[in-house]
């Protein structure tokens, strides 16, 4: 697993929250790794990364980072 940090602004946060997003694909059983489609985000951020948690994370963040 990832540490916590934002996907979007890069800041570390013990406060992040993981978002899972449309392409979500879990480890299988044994793998240690960070899934895809799972990403960190600070409190800033989480709201709206929720809000796209319906889209692939790729299309995702660039939508987030052209918000910024």
């Amino acid at each position: 697993m990832k540490p916590p940090i934002c996907n979007v602004c890069q800041r570390m946060n013990h406060g992040a929250e993981l978002v899972q997003f449309a392409d979500y694909r879990p480890l299988a059983p044994g793998i240690v790794g960070h899934p895809h489609g799972l990403a960190w985000f600070c409190p800033e951020h989480a709201g709206a990364a929720k809000a796209l948690a319906d889209k692939p994370l790729d299309e995702a963040l660039r939508l987030l980072r052209a918000q910024k």
